[in-house]
């Protein structure tokens, strides 16, 4: 099972020659070589969007893939190209309502009831840092504005801590695998996560509240974070730049078998 919880996409771009459809691909596949993939697997890929990541998964590793999503429009899109590559027979896709949750240990519950025992879980999640302090008012409001502009619901500030999802992992009857703030590592030779959200808040022409699509107006990355307003990419600039926020906390977990 991948990806839990539906948000556009941030990743790891280096500076020099890589290119965002590398990128994307590196960071899709980085998450999946922590889940043992074998020939004939069935994966379930919970916010599928367009099915780029369902179609490749199957193709990298031979798996069938049922992509979930709630927006009827995308799961046409995903089955019309899953057709044309006739790969329907590996490859489908379903509407169902994916609605955001208030907490953590809510998500994995839904999780571990549709895992089999020995089945693993891998997602990219969106946290507040080990920097981000609760007690602090500035930081609280900053987390307030990204939940209100953005489409991820609301928690309470400690609800979405880094610290908080292996907790919550393992009091659902996960045992955690690995968890790692990939936006914590970041070296000089990548560009931080947040910057090419200055091409849309820099952009004179765009509407506060407009949202972002996939204009070639906007840099290749920025495309990729298509359903944010202008506000939103504003304020996750800030975050990301005061480093309380990340949209790449990963984490691994295996159902524990009784």
């Amino acid at each position: 099972m991948t990806d839990p919880t539906p948000v556009p996409h941030f990743f790891r771009l280096y500076r020099g020659s890589d290119t965002v459809e590398k990128a994307m691909t590196r960071h899709r596949r980085y998450l999946w070589s922590y889940l043992s993939l074998k020939q004939g697997m069935k994966i379930l890929d919970i916010g599928s969007g367009f099915g780029t990541a369902a179609i490749d998964l199957s193709h990298y590793a031979g798996v069938s893939v049922i992509g979930i999503e709630n927006d009827s429009f995308k799961v046409e899109q995903s089955t019309n190209v899953a057709l044309s590559g006739d790969i329907q027979d590996r490859v489908s896709f379903v509407k169902e309502s994916l609605q955001t949750t208030p907490s953590f240990l809510d998500v994995y519950e839904q999780v571990q009831y549709v895992l089999k025992p020995g089945g693993k879980v891998a997602s990219y999640d969106w946290c507040w840092t080990n920097m981000f302090d609760c007690n602090n008012p500035d930081h609280c409001r900053l987390a307030n504005l990204v939940e209100g502009s953005t489409n991820i619901g609301h928690r309470d500030t400690d609800g979405r801590s880094i610290q908080r999802a292996p907790h919550a992992l393992e009091s659902t009857g996960f045992r955690v695998l690995a968890h790692n703030d990939l936006t914590g590592s970041e070296k000089s030779s990548i560009i931080p996560w947040y910057i090419h959200l200055r091409d849309i808040v820099g952009n004179s022409h765009l509407p506060r509240w407009a949202f972002i699509d996939s204009s070639p107006q906007y840099s290749s990355q920025a495309r990729y974070s298509f359903g944010l307003t202008k506000d939103a990419a504003s304020i996750l600039q800030q975050a990301g730049g005061f480093k309380l926020f990340t949209p790449m906390a990963m984490f691994v977990a295996q159902k524990i078998v009784q």
